[in-house]
């Protein structure tokens, strides 16, 4: 009868852990993405990643070699911020996937896309490891400056 109950907390346990102990792999999963962005010639500057229990928080910054029509080369740096929350489950409900997250682009610390422009870029791991990444951007009426004679 002991072990039947010492088996019974240690699952608990497992289960109560489970999004925090999860969270170690995506944060490998995500620095994974990060070096596919390495590997299309982009070039990380800096990467934080704070882990909670059930969300974290990964700034990375990335630099784009940019070239004038003179030559002369120079580098266009952003910066991603991804809210991620674990799965399966989390305090609001059963999230049933690996994990969640959504992605903020940053130039110079401010926003690519502004805030009326209601843009959303989620992505979404399945526990099979396969993914997906949906991007809303909503049309533009007009060109949007994001740095000195740099234009979307």
């Amino acid at each position: 009868m002991k072990k039947a109950r010492l088996l019974v907390v240690v699952l608990l346990a497992m289960l109560i852990l489970l999004p925090y102990m999860m969270g170690f792999e995506i944060r490998s999963r995500y620095r994974g993405l990060l070096s596919q962005f390495e590997d299309m010639g982009y070039q990380l500057v800096s990467h934080e990643y704070d882990q909670g229990f059930f969300e974290a928080q990964a700034r990375s910054e990335l630099a784009i070699p940019v070239y004038s029509p003179q030559g002369e080369s120079a580098e266009f740096k952003f910066k991603i911020v991804s809210d991620i929350i674990h799965g399966p489950y989390t305090l609001s409900g059963w999230l049933g996937d690996l994990t969640r997250f959504k992605s903020s682009f940053y130039q110079n610390d401010r926003p690519v896309f502004p805030a009326d422009m209601n843009s959303q870029i989620e992505t979404v791991i399945a526990f099979s490891g396969d993914g997906k990444t949906v991007v809303n951007l909503p049309a533009l009426d007009k060109t949007l400056e994001i740095d000195n004679n740099l234009f979307l």
